[in-house]
């Protein structure tokens, strides 16, 4: 029998974080690295809803969201627009607002362009934290290029 591949192994690492098993998902990402299969980009970010890094971010565990993605500059692997916008939203979710400030600062220094999720992430933020007036001084965001239809507040008994 043939040893499985990158894409297989990414398969394994997808199906598990969309199920919410964060820890089995960790397993096979590891498993595929002791195997000596290396993982690029695409496998540590996924299609957004199924990276390891995502997993841990929306089970509010940004230890290990963190953990992952000092291995994979460890690894010499690009961070890229989805791990930034993953982990200022995942900041954002536990009301962590100066270290969602921090991942959206690194995201504007080497992305070329930034896109609506990451702005709205880094937006809920703040919002959750504190004033959103600051965004617009901190990040001098163009208020043109934000349409919000609904924003969320981290305190569920709040009105939107």
């Amino acid at each position: 029998m043939p040893m499985p591949s990158r894409k297989e192994f990414g398969l394994m690492v997808n199906y598990y974080a969309r199920r919410g098993d964060m820890h089995r998902a960790r397993e096979a990402f590891e498993s595929m690295r002791a195997r000596g299969i290396e993982p690029t980009s695409h496998l540590y970010n996924g299609s957004i809803l199924c990276s390891p890094i995502h997993a841990y971010a929306v089970g509010r565990d940004m230890e290990e969201a963190l953990s992952c993605v000092r291995k994979m500059k460890d690894e010499g692997v690009d961070m890229t627009l989805v791990t930034y916008s993953i982990l200022v939203g995942g900041f954002a979710k536990i009301g962590n607002a100066d270290a969602a400030d921090q991942w959206f600062k690194e995201a504007k220094e080497r992305e070329t362009t930034l896109n609506a999720i990451i702005y709205g992430n880094i937006i809920y933020a703040h919002w959750c934290v504190s004033s959103f007036q600051l965004i617009f001084e901190n990040h001098a965001i163009p208020l043109y290029s934000i349409c919000i239809t609904e924003v969320g507040c981290c305190d569920s008994n709040s009105e939107r």
